[in-house]
């Protein structure tokens, strides 16, 4: 759904989804927010400032360029501020992290206190912040996009161990994994899987790399 135009000079309007839901939204200013799994923001537009909360959750921006209105998202003690581009912004508690595809941004520190309030990022960079701590690597477009692979509906990995996989597809399933031992922590996974089949990653966590894989109502138990 589109936010609604009215009369009031001040546009409002909450959007958030569910455990593996998606959902793309339009903004009057020609922006576009697509939700990730579990996610909820707030939007106010007025003729003198844009601004997004994010309350829970990751979203991707493209934001439409005006350059008399900068378009601001805040998520807990940081603010993420553009004119025009396009940028994901995922929170978790008061972990941030801020992926960017095109254009620049601005990560602010908006609490007091802290000796790294600000860092701009270009195509490439992702930014993790927590707390009064922000770390900023420069990568690869390409490894930003991977990051985005939910916007299809999919999760992208590579080399990454399966602790962290399973961390990733608990965002997206009722059904959680549970990784029983560091033998099956530490095992090595790459490749492209749906983020919403986590029964079919843990046939082939069995089938593929010779784990232990115990199907139950609520979890999915694995160990080397």
């Amino acid at each position: 759904p589109d936010l609604p135009l009215g009369r009031d000079p001040i546009q409002e309007a909450r959007f958030e989804t569910t455990v593996g839901g998606r959902k793309s939204v339009s903004l009057p200013d020609g922006s576009r927010v697509e939700l990730n799994t579990r996610t909820a923001i707030k939007a106010v537009l007025s003729a003198g400032s844009r601004k997004v909360w994010i309350e829970r959750g990751e979203a991707f921006f493209d934001v439409e360029t005006d350059a008399g209105r900068e378009f601001v998202v805040v998520a807990g003690r940081r603010s993420v501020t553009v004119v025009g581009t396009k940028f994901s912004v995922r929170r978790s508690g008061e972990e941030l992290v801020v992926a960017v595809l095109e254009g620049r941004v601005r990560v602010d520190q908006t609490a007091s206190g802290a000796s790294d309030r600000s860092a701009t990022l270009i195509p490439g960079d992702v930014a993790v912040a927590s707390d009064r701590t922000m770390l900023v690597t420069s990568g690869t477009v390409d490894a930003v996009q991977a990051q985005l692979a939910w916007r299809g509906g999919m999760l992208v990995f590579g080399d990454t161990t399966l602790a962290e996989a399973a961390e990733q597809f608990n965002r997206y399933n009722r059904k959680q994994l549970v990784i029983a031992n560091d033998g099956a922590a530490g095992t090595r996974i790459g490749g492209s899987f749906q983020a919403r089949n986590v029964e079919a990653f843990a046939r082939l966590l069995r089938d593929a790399y010779g784990l232990k894989v115990e199907v139950g109502e609520k979890e999915i138990v694995v160990r080397a």
